[in-house]
């Protein structure tokens, strides 16, 4: 037997507006939550950068930045819908090109790249272990990696699963 809620046309537009006020402060807090995440990216990252691969680059939220400082983009994203708003994006943009792939596993030269970003990506990975051995394999000697992990309670299931990675990519790259 369904129940159908009895209300005015006014009660019903109220519970629209507040449903949409909760979906837009949502929306809020994520963008302002990636804009930050991408601020403290820049931050950690040269302010001259060279070739860079952004693993995990969604519809490209980095290419701006990383062509302002005077670097070129190569992004790899899993999704294939994501790849196709990339380039929708910024495929008239020199210097930027956009693949589907998948972290553990690149399509990417050895020792090719200045600076990888991997933003938000490696706790949600089976191996995580293989995507850092790919990002060590990919960096040029004295290359940086900025990789960011977005939620606290991955950061517990990823201690055990990459510590013993991050150690030696910190060694292969003169770190300790």
């Amino acid at each position: 037997q369904a129940r159908y809620q009895v209300g005015t046309q006014q009660d019903w537009r109220k519970r629209e507006r507040d449903m949409m006020d909760r979906l837009l402060a949502e929306a809020q807090l994520r963008y302002d939550t990636l804009k930050a995440r991408c601020q403290r990216v820049l931050e950690l990252l040269p302010s001259r950068l060279g070739r860079v691969a952004d693993l995990g680059c969604g519809p490209g939220v980095m290419v701006d930045a990383v062509l302002a400082r005077g670097g070129t983009f190569e992004g790899v994203a899993l999704s294939p819908e994501m790849i196709k708003e990339a380039r929708r994006r910024f495929d008239h943009h020199e210097g930027v090109i956009f693949a589907q792939g998948t972290a553990e596993a690149l399509d990417l030269p050895g020792n090719a790249y200045d600076q990888v970003i991997c933003m938000a990506v490696i706790e949600y990975l089976t191996a995580p272990d293989r995507a850092l051995g790919e990002i060590a394999r990919i960096l040029r000697p004295g290359g940086s990696a900025v990789i960011t992990v977005p939620k606290r309670w991955h950061i517990d299931r990823l201690t055990v699963a990459v510590a013993a990675p991050l150690r030696a990519l910190a060694r292969a790259s003169g770190f300790g």
